[in-house]
C-alpha cells in the first residue's frame, strides 16, 4: 500500500499464510490500544472479511498464541466447521466475540463486512469482533469434546474455560454491523452474467450450506444424471454453483495438497472423468458413481466455487 510521506495511516501486516503470528499479535495490540482510547465523540470504522480471525489474535491470558493456534489447527484437521472453529476462538479471545466493540465503547462503531460464511452471521465472520457472541465457554467445551480434544488441553486453556462466567448481556447499541458483500451476492451476480442464466441451475437445497463435506453425491448424481441436463432442448453451457466455507477432515499424518475447496471441486470432476474422452484429474479418487451410471452430457459443465 503506497502512502504519502507523513500520512496518518499506519499499515501493519501479519498472519502470513492466513495463520496468526507475532506480527498479527502486535497489530491486534495496537488496535486494542486505539479502541480503548476512544471517546463518545469518536467513530471507529472497522473493515471485516474472511481471514480476520488470523489477523486479530488476542488470546485471553494466560493462553499463548501458539497454544491457541495449535488447538484451532487440530480442530480444523478433524473436520470442524467454521462456526465451531470460531466459537472456540471467541471463547479464548479478548477482541473476538464482540470484544473490540466493548473496548471501543462509548465511541460509535461501524463495521463493513465481507462475509465468507453461509447465512452471513456477523458473530461468526472473522469471529465477530464487533458483534455479540452467541457462544460461550460451555459451547467451546462441547465442541472440544465432540472432536475428542478435551484431554491434553494446555493448562492455560483449561484455566480460561474453567473460570469463565456466563456472559452477561452487553449493550451493543453503539454498533452498526453492515454486510456489504457475501458469497451469496457474488453467486447471484455470477448467475446473471453467465450464458446459462434463465435456465434451471443446481438446486439451491442441494447447494445449501456446502462446507466441502456436505456436498452430497446423490444431489450431484440426480442433477448430472438428468437425460438432457438442466436445460432440455438447449445447447447453452450450464452452471453448477456451489457456495460455502470449504473444509475437509484430514486422516493420519499425510501431507494434504490443495485448498479447502479442492475436494468439492473434484467431486463433479471425478464424475465427468468416467465419461469417454474426458480425462480424470490426477490424484483424484475414482468416480462416486459407477461408469455405467454416468450420463452423456452434451454441453460444458462450468462449476463456480464461491468461498
Amino acid at each position: 500500500m503506497l502512502l504519502k510521506p507523513g500520512s496518518r495511516i499506519e499499515v501493519m501486516e501479519g498472519a502470513r499464510d492466513n495463520r496468526p503470528d507475532a506480527a498479527a499479535l502486535r497489530a491486534a495490540g495496537a488496535i486494542r490500544a486505539l479502541a480503548e482510547g476512544l471517546g463518545a465523540d469518536d467513530v471507529l470504522l472497522v473493515l471485516i472479511s474472511g481471514g480476520g480471525s488470523a489477523l486479530l489474535p488476542a488470546p485471553t491470558p494466560p493462553v499463548l498464541l501458539e497454544e491457541k493456534e495449535a488447538l484451532t489447527r487440530l480442530l480444523a484437521a478433524r473436520g470442524a466447521a467454521i462456526q465451531e472453529l470460531n466459537a472456540v476462538r471467541k471463547a479464548l479471545s479478548v477482541l473476538k466475540g464482540g470484544g473490540l466493540a466493548r473496548l471501543a465503547h462509548p465511541a460509535r462503531v461501524v463495521s463493513l463486512i465481507l462475509s465468507d460464511v453461509i447465512g452471513d452471521p456477523v458473530d461468526v465472520i472473522a469471529s465477530g469482533p464487533t458483534a455479540a457472541s452467541a457462544h460461550g465457554a460451555q459451547d467451546c467445551l462441547r465442541i472440544l469434546a465432540k472432536y475428542d480434544l478435551l484431554r491434553g488441553l494446555p493448562a492455560s486453556v483449561q484455566a480460561v474455560l474453567g473460570s469463565a462466567e456466563p456472559a452477561a448481556p452487553h449493550d451493543y447499541s453503539h454498533v452498526a454491523n453492515v454486510v456489504v458483500g457475501s458469497n451469496a451476492l457474488a453467486l447471484a451476480e455470477a448467475k446473471q452474467q453467465h450464458p446459462s442464466r434463465g435456465c434451471p441451475l443446481f438446486p439451491p437445497a442441494a447447494a445449501g450450506d456446502t462446507r466441502t463435506r456436505q456436498v452430497t453425491p446423490p444431489a450431484l448424481r440426480d442433477e448430472l444424471g438428468r437425460p438432457h441436463g438442466p436445460c432440455p432442448g438447449e445447447h447453452r453451457p450450464w452452471l453448477l454453483p456451489l457456495r460455502g466455507h470449504g473444509g475437509c477432515r484430514l486422516h493420519g499424518t499425510v501431507s494434504a495438497q490443495g485448498g479447502r475447496c479442492f475436494p468439492a471441486s473434484v467431486t463433479p470432476g471425478s464424475l465427468l472423468g468416467t465419461l469417454p474422452g474426458i480425462p480424470r484429474a490426477p490424484h483424484v479418487q475414482p468416480s462416486l458413481l459407477a461408469p455405467s451410471a454416468a450420463p452423456a452430457i452434451p454441453r460444458a459443465l462450468i462449476m463456480l466455487l464461491i468461498n
